[in-house]
């Protein structure tokens, strides 16, 4: 499984997190780094493969990141290293490190983190400090959503945000706010899948409720009114001593 971006995919025009519970990844190819300049972020410029399969599958898509499962092929083919995931609280301000895909291969890059917030997002504010990624990209840009930020070495987050007004200084959320989303996000439906249902307490229950649709609150009102003024008081008053008497055990 995974936990990417750290942030979700938005409507354009809206904002809004779109509500995406099924979707597909496949592979891209980066042709260019446009580097970032003050009041311009950068990106990065690619292309995505339809033409192979897909290497993986979305199955949730919320304001902490996206999450779903990664095709075997792609353990067999990187050959990731395990590393843990920190606490929030462990968590420093000071040196650490941003890991980035680059001409074939992983690069850890250096930055300082220089302030620490333990809010929803924005957790971690940081400034590149490497000259090789200054020199690639001039901060962060564009496309490097999720990658990994790494301190002491354990991950203790992932790149979200570039400042608009310095592309040297970016944010970052908590790992732990991502993997305790996708946590409760599971808990959410897995007690929907296995809520049970409220059922009637008696065949007679049901009866009475189906034959209270079928024939409307209009009837219940409007007969005995209709009766009454027309000589019928004496079937008002039974109508509604049995009304009373059969709909009373109901309610209770």
């Amino acid at each position: 499984t995974f936990a990417a971006l750290g942030h979700g995919i938005s409507d354009n025009e809206t904002g809004k997190v779109l509500d995406i519970k099924d979707g597909m990844i496949y592979r891209t190819r980066i042709l260019s780094i446009v580097p970032g300049k003050n009041g311009e972020p950068g990106e990065l410029l690619g292309t995505i493969d339809y033409r192979e399969d897909n290497i993986g599958s979305i199955r949730r898509n919320t304001d902490k990141g996206i999450y779903g499962e990664n095709a075997y092929s792609l353990y067999k083919e990187y050959s990731p290293e395990l590393m843990k995931a920190a606490g929030s609280y462990e968590a420093s301000k000071g040196t650490a490190y941003v890991r980035f895909y680059n001409n074939g291969s992983f690069h850890d890059y250096e930055i300082d983190i220089t302030d620490l917030k333990y809010g929803d997002s924005k957790n971690i504010t940081f400034k590149v400090t490497s000259g090789e990624l200054l020199k690639l990209t001039n901060g962060i840009v564009q496309g490097m959503s999720g990658s990994p930020i790494i301190q002491n070495g354990k991950i203790i987050g992932a790149v979200t945000h570039v400042f608009v007004d310095d592309s040297t200084c970016g944010y970052g959320i908590f790992i732990d706010r991502m993997l305790d989303k996708d946590e409760k996000e599971t808990n959410k439906e897995k007690d929907y899948n296995t809520m049970e249902r409220e059922k009637f307490g008696s065949r007679l229950g049901f009866i009475l409720i189906s034959a209270g649709c079928a024939i409307g609150i209009g009837n219940v009102w409007r007969f005995p009114y209709v009766a009454g003024n027309n000589g019928g008081g004496i079937f008002v008053l039974l109508y509604m001593l049995f009304l009373l008497m059969f709909g009373i055990p109901v309610l209770s």
